[in-house]
């Protein structure tokens, strides 16, 4: 079928100055971020697709991007025999140092809230992450990776109702594929395979967290990914939690005061900023996963080819995490708050 172009009712789109659409189904496949923001508000998939960016970012996000980053640039070096052990507090500082420079070149045009967001979030990203290898260094130690942080293309095929034409009955069928980071797929003492999925949070509810994980559709999409990569089914998730520090500077305090107490927190508590949660799927859990994933990538498909409704979710107007960063852009109140970003999935390497 013909590669589908920028979606139908773009109205309010955002030209991409290219003849080149900024996303082709076909070429650019799905990922978890853009299914997410599928299912927030449809409206909203449609400006992330068309490349809308706005200029500030809030600190929860900043926070969950630079620590990714930092667990995937660290895992790197373990696996390439780099270091043993707990890595070297100096070479933590000099990679989130890298991961600093380069959010900012690719942010150009940060707004001064947003800039003093990201000076915070590598103030407390500087006390997070080395205690975070120190706490798990053993553990990890024990660990026999399979993957940690690396991306994955997945082909998924898609059976779409048929269409009459003069007719005739004819089958539609579309070929993509599932991207995206995997955090990490280790081999367990029994030989089955584990799946390691890592969240920041500011606060954690335990007992929500083993609720919801069989419906977690991020952990069904790496279910998928270990199944075609090495043909065998996860038994378990390890939800790998980094909690963000909820600490708040003082007026009397400097920035070093400020970091220093930080650290220290975190010294006396770890168990509270960094936690493991170990679940064992069943059979009827990776059954429903499966069927998540395919539900949510034919919606998905539907609504990208113009079958099916573009409308708002305005609950997702003011949501858990303030306010949807398109709110302006939709209600038509400030625009010169955003800009179009070159590359769509700008966490990923080209396909």
């Amino acid at each position: 079928m013909p590669a589908a172009t920028l979606m139908k009712p773009s109205r309010k789109g955002a030209p991409t100055g290219s003849a080149d659409p900024l996303y082709i189904l076909e070429r650019d496949g799905i990922t978890f971020s853009l299914l997410s923001t599928f299912r927030d508000c449809r409206w909203k998939a449609r400006n992330y697709l068309n490349g809308l960016t706005k200029m500030t970012m809030g600190l929860p996000i900043i926070f969950g991007n630079v620590v990714h980053e930092g667990l995937e640039l660290a895992y790197q070096g373990v696996r390439d025999g780099e270091w043993e052990g707990v890595i070297p507090r100096a070479h933590v500082a000099k990679l989130l140092d890298g991961i600093e420079t380069v959010f900012k070149e690719e942010h150009p045009r940060m707004s001064p809230e947003m800039a003093n967001s990201l000076e915070l979030t590598m103030l407390l990203a500087q006390q997070v992450m080395p205690r975070y290898f120190s706490y798990w260094s053993e553990k990890d130690d024990e660990m026999q990776w399979l993957e940690t942080e690396q991306e994955f293309r997945i082909p998924i095929t898609v059976i779409l109702s048929p269409l009459s034409r003069d007719g005739v009955w004819q089958e539609r069928v579309v070929h993509t594929f599932l991207r995206g980071k995997i955090d990490g797929l280790f081999k367990k003492s029994d030989g089955t395979v584990g799946v390691l999925e890592t969240k920041t949070k500011g606060r954690v509810e335990p007992g929500n967290i083993m609720s919801y994980l069989p419906y977690n559709l991020q952990v069904a999409i790496y279910v998928l990914c270990a199944e075609t990569l090495y043909m065998q089914t996860p038994t378990s998730v390890l939800y790998n939690i980094v909690r963000r520090p909820q600490l708040q500077q003082r007026k009397s305090e400097s920035i070093e005061q400020f970091s220093k107490r930080v650290g220290e927190d975190i010294d006396t508590r770890p168990d509270f900023y960094f936690m493991r949660i170990n679940m064992d799927f069943e059979r009827n859990d990776l059954v429903r996963m499966t069927a998540i994933v395919e539900d949510t990538v034919r919606d998905f498909i539907l609504w990208w080819l113009g079958e099916a409704g573009h409308y708002p979710n305005d609950n997702h107007c003011e949501n858990k995490y303030g306010t949807c960063e398109f709110l302006d852009w939709c209600g038509n109140a400030n625009r010169l708050q955003y800009y179009v970003r070159a590359k769509l999935f700008s966490e990923l390497e080209a396909v």
